[in-house]
């Protein structure tokens, strides 16, 4: 892989520019400030300058950052959309942002934004959990990296899209699969996912194998914030298949420090 295009969303908060040391580790940066729409009334001259008071502040925060190489970029529109679209447009490889890590309605807000982002594009996306997690995942030597497959879908294809980034992140690499306890075909099929798994990761890379036993939504929870970082893939899905399939990706990365989303299993 080239020095791949990284996507930070920022709201200029200290949480959510903490990942830029991550970001410009994993390559070349853009930051992105979304601001709502002004007033219908407002005239274009008056919109424009509310536009370039947010990217004077924005380039006054990456300075404050030591991050004068980070490419600024201010949108207009709601901020899901916005960083979907911009990804999109932009050939963006990765996007890095901060969920939750606070209480009250900054919380709120970061996770809701991160979460529907989730669901409107196909691009791998990184999303600690405050502060500490992108700090964490940024510092550990080696990153430990929990990769979550489901034998029913398929692993390879998740761990084969990873790979570059856990590479990246200097990672050793923990393949899990979670079957219900009685389900000795299950156990069976899982058995055999993983050893197809093992071979799509380096071998120095290699870390434990392990089948755990349960309820995915319980078990999960249980381990996602045991490593340093959650490797999980989801559907991209629309209406009640999203929520049905969706919700599980979300309550997991709610627990976990670091989670590295993608959407291996689209059917989009």
């Amino acid at each position: 892989m080239l020095r791949p295009n990284i996507l930070v969303p920022t709201d200029l908060s200290m949480l959510s520019m903490s990942v830029l040391p991550l970001a410009r580790r994993l390559g070349q940066t853009t930051a992105i400030s979304v601001i709502v729409p002004g007033d219908p009334a407002l005239s274009e001259k008056e919109e424009n300058r509310r536009r370039a008071g947010a990217f004077r502040a924005l380039t006054a925060e990456l300075r404050g950052h030591r991050a004068r190489e980070v490419v600024p970029r201010i949108a207009i529109g709601d901020p899901a959309e916005r960083i979907a679209s911009l990804a999109k447009r932009s050939d963006i490889d990765l996007i890095v942002m901060t969920s939750h890590g606070r209480t009250g309605l900054r919380r709120a807000l970061l996770g809701s934004v991160a979460e529907r982002t989730l669901q409107l594009t196909a691009r791998p996306m990184l999303i600690c959990r405050g502060a500490t997690g992108a700090e964490s995942l940024n510092k550990a030597r080696p990153v430990r990296a929990l990769v979550a497959v489901d034998p029913t879908e398929g692993g390879r294809g998740l761990i084969h899209a990873a790979i570059p980034w856990l590479r990246r992140l200097g990672a050793v690499v923990d393949i899990v699969a979670v079957v219900p306890a009685s389900d000795l075909r299950a156990i069976r099929v899982a058995r055999r996912e993983l050893d197809e798994c093992l071979l799509e990761i380096p071998g120095e890379m290699r870390g434990q194998v392990k089948i755990l036993k349960g309820t995915a939504r319980t078990v999960l929870n249980e381990v996602a914030n045991r490593s340093h970082l959650l490797v999980i893939g989801h559907h991209l899905r629309r209406g009640v298949d999203r929520l049905k399939h969706g919700s599980l990706t979300h309550a997991v990365m709610r627990r976990a420090h670091a989670t590295l989303a993608i959407g291996a299993y689209s059917d989009a």
